[in-house]
């Protein structure tokens, strides 16, 4: 098995929204491994990283592929990227599902998008029994460590990081608009109600039943899509948690006067770059939250040791199994050529 990927520890967020997969690109990606020979293929695609899975193709013939789906260059991903074959891919992927490698140390909502991702390329059949195999046990693995140590300890994600941002900031909104309401969107949400009261928040998403259903849940309001831009001129707080794959508020969508604070929690970003640079308008991105919540991520440090002591013997208990279970095959795990 090889992994090829890119994500915060090397990369900025203006280099991972170029490599970010939508779900088509996602699929038609998939489909290219298996066209090509491919064994099996999982794409992982978050807002701190983007990697691809799969067994029977090159390191450089993934690459080129995650580039040419993506729009990535090749070049940045040479000097920015990084690939993993073998057992040292299995043991990245077991710290990914149990939240060691997260840009936001044991952050869960990752184990949510591996099982995504798993769903995507079993519809597409590009999961034999042997890499399920594998996703199983990351899947069980990320329970352990959850259940066992306190590495998910206190409430951290970027979701709530963005709502401790406000509570410290601004700490008595007139009107927050939150666009979106997909997994971080209905998270942030939640935090919102919960720590901010829900009196000046407004929702606002493309499926305006979902947001029905939302907001009658937690008392909130709702505006539909086609009333964005005086949204937008009328709030003090905006909240862009969408998957739209381009910028849907631009300069044209701003007010002309008055302060306005947009948080962009989407990647690729949805508020455009250039907004930054107007008067009276502050623009805050997923990297900027992180030291929010330095407090708990201290406190899960200490949790580390025990979370890789389980991640170490949950490996230790899969190469067990691959190798009785298909040794004759275990190639598979054999390192691969390199770019």
């Amino acid at each position: 098995m090889l992994v090829v990927g890119i994500s915060h520890r090397q990369a900025s967020l203006a280099i991972r929204e170029q490599f970010r997969l939508s779900e088509s690109s996602a699929k038609a990606l998939i489909e290219a491994i298996l066209s090509q020979g491919g064994e099996n293929a999982l794409v992982l695609s978050t807002c701190n990283r983007t990697e691809v899975y799969a067994t029977g193709l090159t390191v450089r013939e993934v690459s080129d592929l995650l580039c040419r789906y993506s729009g990535g260059f090749l070049c940045e991903f040479q000097e920015l990227g990084y690939s993993l074959s073998g057992k040292e891919a299995v043991r990245h992927f077991f710290r990914v599902g149990a939240g060691l490698d997260s840009q936001i140390l044991g952050d869960f909502q990752i184990i949510g998008q591996v099982k995504a991702a798993f769903r995507l390329s079993k519809e597409l059949g590009a999961i034999t029994g042997k890499f399920e195999m594998l996703i199983n046990h990351v899947i069980k693995t990320s329970r352990k460590v959850k259940s066992s140590t306190a590495l998910s300890s206190g409430t951290a994600s970027v979701s709530f990081a963005a709502v401790q941002y406000l509570k410290e900031h601004f700490p008595n909104p007139t009107s927050i608009l939150l666009l979106g309401l997909g997994s971080i969107g209905k998270a942030t949400g939640e935090h919102l109600v919960k720590y901010l009261g829900n009196t000046s928040i407004t929702l606002m998403n493309r499926s305006r039943e979902k947001a029905d259903i939302f907001a009658q849940r937690h008392n909130l309001r709702v505006r539909p899509i086609e009333e964005l831009v005086p949204a937008i001129q009328e709030a003090d707080i905006v909240i862009v948690a969408t998957n739209s794959p381009e910028p849907i508020i631009t300069a044209a969508e701003i007010p002309h006067a008055g302060k306005t604070l947009l948080i962009d929690l989407s990647l690729p970003r949805n508020v455009h770059p250039n907004l930054k640079h107007l008067p009276e308008i502050s623009v805050i991105h997923t990297d900027d939250l992180t030291s929010v919540i330095e407090d708990t991520l201290s406190t899960r440090q200490a949790e580390i040791p025990a979370a890789e002591k389980i991640v170490n013997s949950s490996i230790k208990e899969y190469l067990n199994r691959f190798d009785r279970w298909n040794s004759p095959h275990i190639s598979a795990l054999a390192p691969v050529t390199a770019i």
